[in-house]
């Protein structure tokens, strides 16, 4: 037994040895206390239940709770008519007849409770109907003993406790008895420390009612027992339905709760890790992909600076042969060789042009300025130029007057060029003779928007599920799988906008939309 539990134990023997010895110095003193500590009980029972019934989910120790604060209201009204309280102006003969006649309303109303009570393990409890019964009962029994006298005598003057009194003692205990047979039966219904305590409950009602059949007086010793044994009756019934059908439940049920809120917090840091741990994962391989993607694009510019200074080379290997032929022919003169150098030297400003272009572009841009769309088209013009004239295609510009961009100018024209090359592979691929590309640039709600398209005859259904992916390619060994990747991620990231493909009614389009009020990030170098 644990040390509450002896605690407790404790403390009621010693409230019940100062009952008794109170009874023995004042007995109305003892009545009185013996009678309010019972209806407080029972008053606490019910506050308790009526105010938990939303979480209380056995009906039985709902019924319980609301029926005795009724046989509460009768033991309150049988303490204050008690012999010698004088509260309430009742005729001086027979006034004992009147408290004990409440009091075996009481016990009858108690007992039958505790009858019917486990109809509602199976049957669901109507609030409404149940208050509205014990209210007529309670109302009943205070006419037929106060205005109509028809309640059966049950204490005497002359003579002490009638007939009546002392059968209804025993019906009463017998009724007792079959509510603890019923509710036996309903014993898989009950956790067994509860059932216990019912159990117990009621036996003590029932030695408390058969103390009531032997006083003479109400003074009586057997009226202490009574009284004592009726305390300890409902101390149990408090015991059994506050702390083992209530308090244990709920302490069990937040015990629960709280070892789930414990589980949850250390899932949730374990998400929480994981999710770090995800997007550092990410962050990293986006910057692997972006350094690939770099690599890529340095084969590009040298793939592109190949070819745009293949013509110029030609021209130098010329003019040189031509200066070789004019010294071994001795044709060479002062006019000849000025002419050749300063052809030579254009040719070779013109690569270097071509090597500042370049350079332009791929130089790490750190800060934000505001420069205008139109201003991208001599460098893609100097990037992709002779591209376009090998392929036969026609780089048109559509853009309104005025168009401001704030971020890299560099990040754009990047942008631009990948969309520009896919769209030439396009159109190389499916041989499209012209070939047209079309940049159109227009302000929608504050937000640019730059639209590229091309007459390519547009982009399959099984292709446009994963055009963005990384690594997803359709040009074979031609292709990284990263243009378009590093395209999105530069427009969302740098320039808080969108990237997005769709078909038209000649081929394909990309709609890039610019958040203008956006402040773009520095690119990891």
């Amino acid at each position: 037994m644990s040390k509450p539990v002896i605690r407790q134990y404790f403390s009621g023997m010693i409230v019940l040895i100062i009952l008794f010895l109170t009874s023995r110095l004042n007995f109305l003193l003892f009545h009185t206390m013996a009678e309010f500590i019972s209806v407080i009980i029972v008053f606490a029972v019910f506050m308790f239940t009526w105010n938990t019934r939303k979480f209380i989910d056995n009906d039985y120790l709902l019924f319980i709770g609301i029926s005795f604060v009724f046989v509460g209201f009768v033991d309150l009204l049988h303490a204050i008519t008690y012999s010698g309280m004088n509260i309430l102006p009742l005729p001086e003969k027979n006034i004992s007849n009147y408290p004990t006649q409440l009091w075996i309303a009481a016990r009858y109303l108690q007992s039958l409770s505790l009858l019917i009570a486990p109809v509602f393990l199976k049957k669901k409890l109507n609030l409404t109907y149940i208050v509205i019964i014990y209210h007529l009962i309670l109302i009943g029994i205070g006419l037929s003993i106060f205005y109509w006298h028809i309640f059966p005598d049950c204490y005497l003057s002359d003579s002490g406790l009638t007939l009546f009194k002392k059968i209804s003692e025993y019906i009463i205990s017998f009724i007792l008895l079959a509510a603890i047979a019923n509710l036996w039966r309903h014993k898989d219904k009950f956790e067994i420390q509860l059932r216990n305590l019912l159990i117990m409950s009621i036996v003590a009602t029932i030695i408390s009612e058969l103390a009531f059949t032997i006083y003479i007086s109400v003074y009586d010793f057997s009226n202490v027992i009574g009284h004592l044994f009726k305390i300890i009756a409902f101390a149990l019934i408090y015991k059994a339905i506050i702390i083992a059908g209530i308090k244990q439940p709920m302490e069990e049920l937040f015990h629960n709760l709280n070892q789930s809120r414990q589980n949850l917090i250390e899932h949730q840091k374990k998400l929480e890790f994981e999710v770090q741990k995800a997007v550092s994962e990410v962050e990293e391989r986006n910057k692997m992909l972006i350094l690939q993607s770099r690599h890529a694009q340095l084969g590009e510019m040298i793939a592109a600076i190949t070819h745009q200074w293949k013509q110029p080379l030609n021209q130098i290997s010329v003019l040189s042969t031509a200066l070789m032929d004019a010294w071994h022919y001795e044709a060479l003169d002062e006019e000849f060789l000025e002419k050749s150098i300063s052809n030579i030297s254009r040719v070779v400003n013109d690569m270097n042009t071509i090597l500042d272009d370049f350079r332009d572009f791929y130089a790490p841009q750190t800060e934000d300025s505001n420069f205008e769309l139109a201003d991208v088209f001599a460098p893609l013009q100097a990037m992709v130029g002779k591209r376009l004239q090998k392929y036969d295609i026609d780089l048109k510009f559509d853009l309104a007057p005025g168009l401001i961009i704030k971020g890299k100018r560099n990040e754009i024209v990047q942008v631009l060029l990948i969309l520009i090359n896919n769209a030439v592979d396009a159109i190389d691929e499916k041989k499209i003779k012209p070939g047209i590309i079309k940049i159109i640039g227009s302000m929608t709600n504050d937000n640019i928007v730059i639209i590229v398209r091309d007459n390519a005859g547009g982009i399959k259904p099984e292709v446009m599920k994963s055009l963005f992916t990384p690594y997803v390619t359709t040009k074979g060994i031609k292709g990284t799988g990263l243009g378009l990747f590093l395209a999105r991620t530069i427009i969302e990231e740098h320039f808080g906008g969108s990237l997005s493909a769709s078909n038209y009614s000649q081929g394909a389009q990309f709609t890039c939309l610019i958040n203008n009020n956006f402040s773009s990030a520095k690119l990891d170098s």
